[in-house]
């Protein structure tokens, strides 16, 4: 499923005053990605705890990948979700787990709508005296279907490698300055994942396109960090901004900087 050209921010993101009438309305899932002990001490009211990572795994050595389907499919159904379900996710303080998920479930065919992240998190929550609860819902386990994914959001290693002189293409590094300067895939603008954000709430559309600027236009974008998470953030804001074609390498630096057969640029300064 292919995202619809020109989908504006609110297609990806939902704000406290929003996410309270929707609450009311009812016909949305919220999960807290937040750990175990947050959750227990107090949570949206209705939402269901999902580890962020029950939807990771390892694959030919390379951690915190995708995980299969089935994995997927088991962790979301063992949170309430239903086919089809409107979810809303949310961290502590918009990091970058809500946009990892918001990724896994459009990779495998989640409808783009049906998908967001709570701008700001649980702390814009509490800032804007949102309503808080520590009853855990009754969860029905579901089955979930899912749709086979294709590369329109996901990357390997092979592809961005023939793709290095691809003037096509930009590659963003999301990771930390000191990282970057340690080792990078060449070519790669280093564009770290934080910088999409004000506090804890994103940059305004004037500020996000000012941030992104050239890479903005180009026809793909392809993001990357060690593992994937941190990536998945610029992948999200790009798509806040309506860009139509951007992808995660989901290996990412663990996997290229562990095989000798891929280049390395080191010791670049960003």
């Amino acid at each position: 499923m292919s995202d619809a050209a020109g989908c504006p921010r609110s297609a990806y993101t939902v704000d406290t005053t929003t996410l309270t009438r929707s609450l009311n309305r009812g016909g949305i899932r919220v999960l807290d990605l937040r750990p175990d002990a947050d959750y227990a001490a107090g949570h949206v009211p209705g939402a269901a705890h999902l580890d962020p990572e029950s939807l990771r795994a390892a694959f030919a050595d390379v951690e915190g990948q995708v995980a299969s389907a089935e994995q997927v499919s088991n962790a979301l159904a063992s949170a309430g979700v239903r086919d089809g379900d409107n979810i809303v996710l949310y961290d502590a303080d918009n990091g970058a787990g809500p946009a990892r998920v918001a990724w896994t479930l459009l990779y495998y065919g989640w409808p783009t709508n049906h998908v967001r992240v709570l701008d700001g998190g649980w702390a814009a929550w509490t800032a804007a005296d949102g309503a808080v609860s520590d009853a855990v819902p009754t969860i029905p386990k579901r089955s979930i279907t899912l749709v086979a994914p294709t590369n329109a959001r996901r990357v390997d290693a092979g592809w961005v490698n023939n793709h290095l002189s691809d003037k096509s293409v930009v590659l963003l590094d999301a990771r930390t300055a000191e990282e970057y300067a340690a080792g990078h895939i060449p070519g790669a603008i280093h564009l770290p994942w934080e910088s999409t954000r004000s506090g804890t709430t994103f940059l305004d559309d004037a500020a996000m396109i000012a941030l992104y600027g050239e890479a903005l236009h180009a026809p793909t974008v392809v993001t990357y960090c060690d593992t994937g998470l941190r990536a998945s953030v610029l992948w999200l804001t790009l798509k806040m901004l309506a860009h139509p074609n951007v992808r995660v390498y989901d290996g990412s630096w663990t996997e290229w900087s562990a095989r000798d057969d891929l280049k390395k640029t080191v010791g670049a300064t960003p």
